[in-house]
């Protein structure tokens, strides 16, 4: 079979075989994908709208609170960041207070960290109750009260910024 004839063959197959929609079926689809994608641009852009219009409500709430005196300002000097863990855990109790407007990022690194912590919490007194093996306990209490500095480290870069803010 040379070329040709095999072009041929193949051609004469296509002009036998009926198309699975006709010129008009595909404009109608085209029309409502377009249709369709409209649609949720709006719908994007409105939830943006939303969203954005929520977080300068906050902000602008937010400044006018702290500006009447009515949420309090941080007090940095009683915690002694590279201190204890009590220390930490005391200024965590008296700045518990979070702030209307929040980073993601940061919120996200206060989440894991806390989780991290609350974790520690259940193996320690788990290990207290049962009588765990006190090197382990040892290493639980180091690794909590590194993670609470680290929070105190986090928290507090992250109130400084806000006040810059």
């Amino acid at each position: 079979m040379s070329h040709a004839t095999g072009l041929r063959s193949l051609a004469a197959r296509d002009l036998a075989a009926s198309a699975p929609h006709g010129f008009d079926e595909f404009e109608i689809r085209a029309a409502r994908a377009s249709t369709q994608a409209a649609r949720h641009r709006h719908i994007a852009m409105a939830a943006t709208c939303g969203a954005l219009g929520v977080v300068i409500l906050a902000a602008t709430l937010g400044l006018r609170l702290r500006s009447a005196g009515v949420v309090p300002a941080h007090d940095f000097a009683a915690v002694d960041v590279a201190g204890a863990a009590t220390a930490a855990e005391s200024w965590f109790a008296a700045s518990s207070q979070d702030p209307v407007v929040v980073s993601a990022a940061t919120y996200a690194s206060i989440t894991v960290l806390e989780d991290r912590i609350a974790w520690i919490d259940d193996r320690l007194n788990e290990s207290r109750v049962l009588g765990g093996v006190p090197r382990e306990t040892a290493a639980l209490d180091g690794e909590r009260e590194r993670l609470l500095r680290t929070l105190a480290y986090v928290r507090r870069a992250d109130a400084l910024t806000a006040e810059f803010n």
